[in-house]
């Protein structure tokens, strides 16, 4: 049997043995840094990750800047053999880092290979369970040529399960969608498992722990998703969803000089950061507390909701936000959720393909007023002066989703009663000058969040070692 030269590279590369110290002397970490090579190039990653890195640290041991060059390039090959973009451009900018200057022609030629790198994109997916039911997100990373990540959405889409109720008919519905969005993003997406994120929302977890109902909905998700996704299915508190958002929507350079806000079913948490980079945050009740709580009044939602409001919410919400000055001093507010959604899809249809879309507490007030007086104006906006047939054809769609699919009128007083009371206590300092921005991106905020804030920790934990 005849056995080519590549063969014969295999077969030493396997005859090597690897212990757990580092390799004796350069000689030795050489032949490491080649053997994972051909490893690498038979596929064989583990084991190549395995020579390799006792061969970097080999060449660290022995201070020679070329071959831990070498080892970091090699690693970065292997990464991108992985269809993994993150890894591989930290590892050959850490070559190039060694390479430049005496290594000029090697460093230019991963200069631009890391170039290429970056403008490759990373698919993430992220299933979101909440009060009134499961999100999906599929989101593209890509890096800028500054290096910070960079997120599109590609797919972002719920169905309402109404885990929030408490039934058994709900947290098995509940399971089903979820299983029923992990075979979207395993299976015929094709996204590996560690891009993928099951997380279930603060909102949910204060509802059912309040009901001492938790550990029914942890038991239906087991007991449907045993086979597909045996991981336990941590929730989420309110800080760090809060956080998270802000860290996967709003652009740095916008930290210390804005506040975020995000209005959902389950409860409105938001902050923001201060000068030393602590994040200060808010937790409250959400738009069906508010729903419920006018309802139990007994009287008509349409003629009881700003009294309720008055009598039982507005203590709370002006009590927390005033704990945390900065929501009021703060000229420019960030506002999230389900009933912002509602009120840019009704009152400003022409802005639907805006990301960033500015309105005003005349808005809020407006929105209020039509839900209460005028519901069927409301949900039939005037869209004759949107010139684009494209524009046209998605605020009618957008408009047909919160109409049919997302709030019946109730609901939508309820929560527009709610926005305007939690804008009303904002804008107390600066009622003129305060800015409330709707971010649509914000529905994907937490699952960017947890990306940028893995891919940075696991870049400094690389750095320092």
């Amino acid at each position: 049997m005849k056995i080519s030269i590549y063969g014969l590279l295999l077969l030493f590369a396997l005859s090597v043995k690897v212990s757990a110290q580092p390799a004796a002397g350069l000689a030795q970490a050489l032949r490491y840094i080649k053997a994972g090579n051909t490893l690498r190039e038979a596929n064989q990653f583990t084991q190549a990750a395995k020579y390799l890195n006792q061969g970097l640290a080999g060449a660290k041991n022995a201070k020679d800047a070329y071959w831990m060059a070498a080892a970091y390039e090699n690693l970065g090959w292997l990464y991108r053999d992985m269809n993994d973009a993150t890894q591989a451009t930290f590892y050959l900018n850490k070559a190039f880092d060694l390479y430049k200057g005496k290594y000029s022609v090697s460093a230019l030629a991963l200069q631009k290979f890391v170039g290429g790198l970056k403008k490759q994109e990373e698919i993430y997916g992220g299933i979101d369970i909440g009060a009134r039911g499961v999100k999906v997100s599929v989101i593209a990373l890509q890096y800028a040529s500054n290096g910070r990540p960079n997120f599109r959405i590609i797919k972002a889409e719920s169905i309402n399960t109404g885990a929030a109720e408490g039934t058994p008919a709900a947290f098995a519905a509940t399971a089903k969608a979820v299983r029923s969005y992990l075979d979207t993003l395993l299976n015929r997406r094709s996204i590996v498992r560690n891009r993928v994120f099951v997380v279930g929302s603060s909102g949910l977890k204060t509802v059912l722990e309040n009901a001492s109902k938790l550990p029914d909905l942890n038991k239906a998700l087991k007991s449907e998703l045993s086979s597909v996704w045996p991981n336990d299915i941590p929730f989420i508190d309110a800080a760090t969803e809060a956080e998270l958002t802000v860290r996967g929507t709003i652009a740095q350079n916008e930290w210390l000089t804005t506040a975020t806000l995000d209005i959902g079913s389950g409860n409105t948490k938001g902050g923001y950061f201060t000068a030393d980079n602590q994040f200060e945050y808010v937790d409250f009740p959400g738009t069906s507390a508010m729903t419920r709580k006018i309802q139990d009044s007994g009287k008509p939602v349409a003629q009881s909701a700003q009294q309720v409001y008055t009598d039982e919410m507005q203590s709370v919400v002006g009590r927390e936000l005033g704990r945390k000055p900065e929501f009021e001093n703060r000229r420019k507010i960030y506002v999230f959720g389900g009933i912002v959604y509602a009120l840019i899809t009704y009152l400003h249809p022409q802005e639907t393909n805006k990301t960033v879309v500015q309105f005003s507490y005349k808005d809020a007030l407006k929105f209020q007023d039509l839900a209460i007086r005028n519901y069927e104006a409301l949900t039939n906006p005037d869209m004759s002066g949107i010139d684009s047939d494209d524009v046209f054809k998605k605020a009618q769609a957008d408009v047909k989703t919160v109409r049919e699919k997302i709030f019946k009128r109730d609901e939508i007083i309820a929560g527009a009663t709610l926005l305007r009371g939690i804008l009303e206590e904002c804008r107390r300092n600066n009622p003129e000058t305060k800015e409330f921005h709707f971010h649509r991106n914000g529905q994907i905020g937490w699952i960017s969040g947890f990306i940028m804030k893995m891919i940075e920790t696991e870049y400094q934990q690389q750095k320092e070692q």
